[in-house]
């Protein structure tokens, strides 16, 4: 997998060690897959390859905010959970990916492995792909905010 520059270099910054990953890849690959599995998601080996350069990583975004892709919490997500995160994205199949800490920002990834960031009643779009996504909430650029949902929606 070729790894684009301004990733490695988000992934440096936060103390990520390419030698260490290549040992641990497939280990993060099996634990991801397993993780994923009850799922209905078309998870393949570009996209979870993907996915595990980030395994368990915590981001700077500022100060004070991080991009934690915490991947015990996919197992706190049902098969209906996942569900009616894809309507409230108007996709149609999703994953969870991450969160922003401090507050309550949850990363999804869809079947078209562009990523969406939920937060209260707005939804925003990052990117088209996995490596645009997590560089564009990085550098704090939101491509487009979706739509906002109003409580009765929800």
């Amino acid at each position: 997998m070729n790894i684009p520059t301004a990733i490695k270099e988000i992934l440096v910054h936060n103390h990520w060690d390419e030698f260490n990953f290549q040992m641990m890849k497939d280990c993060y690959i099996d634990k991801l897959r397993q993780s994923y599995s009850k799922f209905d998601y078309p998870l393949n080996e570009r996209i979870i390859s993907k996915i595990a350069l980030f395994y368990n990583m915590k981001l700077k975004l500022n100060k004070s905010d991080i991009l934690y892709f915490d991947f015990k919490k996919i197992k706190k997500y049902g098969p209906e959970a996942m569900q009616k995160q894809a309507l409230k994205l108007k996709v149609n199949k999703v994953i969870y990916l991450a969160d922003i800490h401090p507050g309550y920002l949850t990363v999804w990834l869809d079947e078209q492995e562009r990523v969406w960031v939920d937060y209260d009643n707005h939804i925003y779009y990052y990117g088209s792909d996995i490596f645009r996504g997590i560089q564009n909430i990085v550098s704090g650029n939101i491509i487009e905010t979706i739509k906002s949902v109003s409580n009765d929606e929800r």
